[in-house]
């Protein structure tokens, strides 16, 4: 508590210190620079626009293929148990695990009042359903231009090479899934890569964001998933006023980041956010790791998961307190499952021996550092780390676009012919996956 009321007063005192004529010369910068980023963000060319309805043409007839004829996103039961997402919960209710999603419930409102309002009028529930998956799609598909956008930009690399970076990105698994997935983590995902961009363009063109930029991307970002926040602060760091002889600097930059970490973990506290924490690690995931390894789960679950789709099973384990059936992954049972991901891997690594000395490219290593951490260092659900995909998959084509940033011409060419090999394997392997997961759905929907 006296944590709070001293970031509270600090930010108090630095509001009040600054006089009328220059409040409203900042509110008229802050608008300004929101216009700015409004324009940055949306499609601003043809190929943009095209790629952005290349997205969604690939994404949403899925989606409205599961919401038309299948059960796996409807509201009847509990049967939308897949990978173990709760997309049931965000969809109707919006999301009531306070210690982890704090201003979750907020977001979804909006959703919330559409679903009340067509359930009163008596239409049928499915309009929701498309309605959702529709708005799942567009998160997906403007995370898409995003890392388009980044490569382009930021990074300025050759354009065909940019087409093959995201074409690479579009078939992950975790974008897929996320497609049709209402939950948080799809919401994560357009958040944090439009905020990598965002910061990433800012600093690579020597400007500094505002203030009332990191409060309102760190309410929007740390509220929706409460260990998300230090991503949405972390790229200040890399300011160019962010040095060791600029303290004013420093100081004034910290009472902005006390302030949102008061008015965002304020809430979860009264929850007991400690307790929440140490009762998973010391006893749910000790449990299930029982049973899961750190090699099997980061390759299979976190990190190779969400690029290539292992194969699909039912299981009848209880979720939370529901006892029923629910579809999940099997770790990868083929070498050249573990050759692909350890080649993506290989890139990786690659790329951060040849950009160590890059600031852009460590802004995107410390945002994925933070669920390292947290999944496989903590162990904080790692059992079920396939679904954290939408904290960070948008990093993986972002440190290959670096790589061929740092390649010489003819390295970039036998790299991009790599790259479409890559390709032609996610859309094999991710094709036929995706066929698995609607014959046991609809395997599941029969028996209802």
């Amino acid at each position: 508590m006296l944590f709070h009321i001293i970031c509270i007063f600090t930010f108090n005192y630095f509001i009040l210190s600054i006089n009328k004529r220059s409040f409203m010369s900042k509110l008229s910068s802050f608008f300004s620079e929101f216009k700015y980023i409004f324009k940055l963000l949306n499609p601003n060319s043809k190929a943009e626009i095209l790629l952005f309805l290349f997205f969604i043409i690939l994404y949403y007839p899925l989606g409205i293929y599961l919401s038309l004829d299948t059960c796996i996103i409807d509201k009847k039961d509990f049967y939308d148990l897949y990978f173990s997402f709760d997309n049931n919960a965000f969809m109707f209710a919006g999301s009531h695990d306070y210690e982890t999603h704090p201003l979750s419930f907020v977001f979804f409102l909006p959703m919330r009042f559409i679903y009340l309002t067509l359930d009163f009028f008596s239409f049928n529930h499915k309009i929701y359903i498309l309605f959702s998956t529709f708005f799942c799609s567009l998160f997906v598909s403007y995370s898409n231009l995003f890392v388009f956008k980044y490569l382009k930009n930021i990074i300025k690399l050759n354009v065909k090479y940019c087409y093959s970076i995201i074409l690479f990105y579009a078939f992950f698994s975790g974008n897929i899934i996320l497609s049709f997935t209402a939950d948080s983590f799809t919401f994560s995902l357009f958040l944090l890569s439009m905020n990598i961009y965002i910061a990433s363009y800012f600093i690579a063109n020597k400007k500094t964001l505002s203030y009332g930029y990191y409060i309102i991307i760190g309410t929007l970002i740390g509220g929706q998933t409460i260990t998300n926040l230090p991503k949405a602060i972390e790229p200040i760091l890399f300011e160019k006023k962010f040095t060791h002889k600029n303290y004013p600097y420093f100081i004034k930059k910290t009472c902005i980041i006390t302030f949102i970490l008061s008015l965002i973990i304020l809430i979860p506290f009264k929850f007991n956010l400690y307790f929440f924490i140490l009762q998973n690690i010391d006893r749910k995931n000790v449990f299930k790791m029982e049973n899961f390894s750190i090699f099997d789960s980061f390759t299979s679950y976190f990190y190779g998961g969400n690029m290539l789709l292992p194969s699909l099973k039912i299981d009848n384990s209880p979720w939370k307190w529901i006892p029923n059936q629910g579809i999940y992954l099997n770790f990868y049972d083929s070498i050249f499952q573990y050759l692909f991901v350890f080649s993506v891997l290989g890139l990786i690594l690659y790329a951060i021996f040849k950009n160590f000395k890059n600031k852009l490219f460590w802004i995107l290593l410390l945002s994925w550092g933070i669920d390292i951490f947290i999944l496989i260092v903590f162990k904080l659900n790692l059992s079920d780390s396939f679904m954290y995909g939408g904290h960070f998959i948008f990093v993986i084509p972002l440190l290959i676009g670096w790589l061929f940033y740092k390649l010489k011409n003819s390295f970039q060419k036998i790299l991009n012919y790599f790259l479409i090999l890559l390709i032609l394997i996610l859309i094999i392997n991710n094709g036929f996956r995706i066929f698995q997961f609607i014959q046991l759905v609809e395997n599941l929907c029969s028996n209802l």
